[in-house]
């Protein structure tokens, strides 16, 4: 009969109460994002919870641990340990971690956590959501969408359009400028624009019948005067016979 009663009491004492979980907030959180995820550890015994142990889901990174006032907090690997303060009877602790949610819509983040007492008594909540000591979980919920990386799209796609926009601070090409080829670069930026071709030159080649016009009119000038010096030669000898 005294055994039947110690075990009892035992059991009283390490099976923790019902409404004291560690509990996880924001519950649902969305999937591919960074956020701050809080674990509410209540003390449920006489003597005060003196540690606060998570394990971090293999697929959730860039773990960045809060400060605490009045505990250490350490972090090896997957594990983060808060430490050296004290969670009285019926208070709540607080503790708090920022880290990226993996891509995963839908999918449910367990995070077991153990509450050691300053008695050395380990309270290991790591188990189902139905049991008597649950682990915390958060659910992921659908987030920005995805590309087929894992990560979410980038400028330019699933736009539906095949030519990217022109970057920013390019002024756009003239109307009416056919565009580049699709095998040709754009020019560097702050580079100008090379110059536009010369319009072709005519090179018309005269005519035979340019030179000869030319050769004519002179040749004619050429009799004009030759006939005037005569005729002025023929009056002045004229008149030198009528005086003598």
């Amino acid at each position: 009969m005294k055994r039947l009663c110690f075990l009892a009491l035992l059991a009283l004492v390490v099976v923790p109460a019902a409404s004291a979980h560690v509990e996880a907030t924001p519950e649902r959180v969305p999937a591919n994002s960074r956020v701050r995820i809080t674990l509410s550890a209540e003390g449920e015994m006489s003597v005060p919870a003196v540690k606060v142990t998570v394990q971090i889901p293999a697929r959730v990174t860039g773990v960045v641990v809060h400060r605490q006032r009045g505990w250490r907090e350490s972090i090896r690997g997957r594990i983060v340990t808060w430490s050296g303060g004290r969670i009285p009877e019926g208070q709540d602790g607080k503790f708090s971690f920022t880290a990226h949610m993996p891509p995963s819509p839908g999918r449910e983040l367990v995070f077991p956590t153990l509450v050691t007492y300053q008695n050395g008594q380990v309270v290991h909540w790591i188990g189902a959501k139905s049991s008597e000591t649950p682990a915390p979980r958060i659910e992921l919920i659908g987030g920005p969408s995805l590309s087929s990386s894992g990560q979410p799209p980038g400028p330019g796609q699933g736009s539906g359009s095949a030519n990217p926009p022109p970057p920013a601070g390019e002024p756009p090409p003239p109307a009416g400028e056919p565009p580049p080829p699709a095998d040709q670069p754009p020019p560097p930026a702050g580079e100008p624009p090379p110059p536009a071709s010369p319009p072709p030159v005519s090179t018309t080649a005269a005519g035979p019948d340019d030179s000869s016009d030319g050769g004519t009119s002179a040749w004619v000038w050429i009799l004009i005067a030759a006939g005037v010096v005569a005729l002025g030669a023929l009056a002045l000898t004229i008149a030198r016979r009528r005086r003598a």
